[in-house]
């Protein structure tokens, strides 16, 4: 009896090893390119729309499989507070960034992509890292550096007062919410 239990618990040990090691999906073990200038070609199997940040995902998306990018800099140019959508079929969410105040600010950044957030709805593919979920943001890409990042503060500052920058990384997420 002993030998048998012994035999189980071993058995338990070695199958919980295995699916731990290999329990990370293929999407989850690549750091992925940003496409970050919007005039640039950017193949993605991702379904990225003008207000998302693309990242460079080829190939057959995994069911809830979580893309992330390299980690780059963006300078955020406003943030608003999200209204929760509490009810998918009756409640509209808000706090996000219209087409036109995100075409807008792309005027300024011919060579950088210019994306926003939709926080807050029921379902969103597109996130980012350290941000505050409880804000929606409009921002442009800033580059792969602090200092490429600085510059294009710079010029940010002078139509967005409050313009900062943050490293993050985008998050692609295939039918995960």
């Amino acid at each position: 009896m002993k030998r048998i239990l012994f035999c189980f618990i071993l058995t338990v040990v070695v199958c919980s090893h295995v699916a731990n090691a290999q329990g990370k999906k293929a999407s989850q073990k690549t750091l992925y390119d940003i496409c970050g200038d919007p005039t640039a070609t950017c193949r993605t199997s991702g379904g990225f729309g003008e207000e998302d940040l693309p990242i460079k995902v080829l190939g057959e998306l995994e069911w809830m499989g979580e893309y992330k990018s390299k980690a780059f800099y963006a300078v955020i140019l406003q943030s608003r507070a999200v209204k929760e959508q509490t009810n998918p079929v009756d409640d509209e969410c808000g706090g996000q960034f219209t087409t036109r105040e995100r075409q807008n600010a792309q005027a300024l950044f011919p060579s950088n992509r210019v994306f926003s957030t939709a926080f807050g709805c029921y379902h969103f593919e597109h996130s980012y890292t350290n941000v505050n979920y409880k804000f929606n943001f409009l921002a442009v890409y800033g580059g792969a550096t602090e200092a490429a990042a600085n510059a294009v503060r710079a010029k940010a500052l002078k139509s967005y007062p409050g313009a900062n920058v943050r490293k993050m990384q985008a998050i692609l997420c295939n039918v995960c919410h």
